[in-house]
């Protein structure tokens, strides 16, 4: 095996090792006996610590990546397809966007409590997990992919889609009832507009937050 191929397989088993300590950290049953030891307050801190491990320990991801050798161009999309793809990844950006205002920024980064209550209003309408499909829509349309951009965004890609179940769990069984009738009515994947009236945020508040 080459050099090049053996840093390639490093970059993607470091980062399916990233994802799984980073879910582990969100698990119910640690942020749970975060709560009986500390309360709200505990939660925020453990939030916030998250988030800051989550973007310091993703900046080894890239030091790998970059330093990869013999990358190879795959594709390089000509006018006007290439505006086509800037387009996908502009809606993408604004689909993560407008979810993380939906959810509250703060809160989701620590700054703040988070709030217990199930949004499904704007882009939450149309797609029950828009931060992962709009990180997914942002990877894959680009307008210029070379071999070592396909692994590591296929192992970031595996990541999410293995992230997005592993939330579902977690979701169900904080949410209850009203999350179901919510799965039920909203994709997870492929948005479209909604059908029917949806258990928003005038639902009963369930014990836990929206997002883990």
């Amino acid at each position: 095996m080459t050099p090049e191929w053996q840093a390639r397989l490093v970059l993607f088993g470091a980062t399916l090792a990233y994802g799984l300590v980073h879910s582990a950290l969100a698990a119910r049953s640690l942020k749970h006996a975060i709560a009986r030891r500390w309360g709200a307050r505990g939660l925020q801190m453990h939030r916030l610590a998250y988030n800051a491990w989550a973007g310091l320990s993703f900046l080894p991801l890239l030091w790998l990546y970059v330093r990869i050798p013999h990358d190879r161009v795959l594709y390089v999309l000509p006018a006007p397809w290439r505006w086509l793809a800037f387009g996908v990844q502009g809606l993408g950006l604004l689909m993560a966007l407008d979810g993380l205002r939906r959810i509250g920024p703060a809160a989701f980064l620590g700054l703040a409590p988070e709030r217990a209550h199930l949004t499904c209003r704007g882009v939450y309408a149309w797609v029950r997990h828009p931060l992962y499909v709009g990180s997914l829509l942002f990877l894959w349309a680009t307008p210029v992919l070379t071999l070592n951009m396909l692994v590591f965004y296929g192992a970031l890609t595996l990541y999410l889609l293995v992230g997005a179940w592993w939330e579902e769990r977690k979701l169900r069984a904080d949410l209850g009832p009203a999350y179901d009738a919510y799965r039920a009515a909203v994709p997870m994947w492929l948005p479209r507009p909604p059908r029917r009236p949806l258990p928003c945020d005038g639902s009963p508040r369930p014990k836990n937050p929206r997002h883990g």
